[in-house]
């Protein structure tokens, strides 16, 4: 079941001067476990004396007409203490990747470029000894950055490593 922020409501005593607009929200009211709530029931309908006090990050106003108590909580006025337990998750942790399912992973170590330059085309119909040299050179580096690559990317959990 997704969870929800909790959004508070304040219920109030309806007055002649007020007419419904266009913020006025039509609003049912569910306990945690998705049964419709009761007024009456063992729900406190009232904030217990003591529960909420002014200070450490909180101030208190009530509305001399109406008496509704509004509560202001200051920028970073409220520490984890004052939270109820379960509301702050636990800390998330990332899974490792794997080859069924996808997780976090580390950057690979750099690999260097292959610095030779492109081998010249035979000059005749079969390549000289120095072209067939620089041939097999620009293979090799190429065999050995390819190498490192995936090594990298092994070590890095990007893919799985050699059975």
């Amino acid at each position: 079941m997704m969870s929800f922020p909790v959004q508070n409501l304040i219920v109030q005593r309806r007055t002649a001067k007020h007419k419904a607009g266009p913020l006025d929200a039509p609003v049912a009211l569910y306990n945690p476990d998705g049964t419709p709530f009761k007024a009456g029931g063992d729900a406190p309908t009232t904030i217990p004396q003591g529960a909420l006090t002014a200070g450490d990050g909180i101030s208190l106003t009530r509305d001399q007409d109406s008496g509704v108590l509004t509560a202001s909580i200051k920028a970073k006025g409220v520490t984890a203490a004052m939270i109820a337990d379960g509301v702050i998750p636990a800390a998330y942790t990332l899974p490792a990747a794997s080859t069924a399912a996808r997780g976090g992973v580390k950057q690979s170590p750099p690999v260097a470029q292959v610095t030779l330059a492109d081998p010249a085309e035979a000059a005749g119909e079969s390549p000289t000894k120095a072209e067939f040299k620089a041939l097999l050179d620009y293979a090799k580096a190429l065999k050995t950055t390819l190498n490192q690559l995936i090594a990298g990317l092994s070590e890095a959990g990007v893919i799985a490593p050699k059975a």
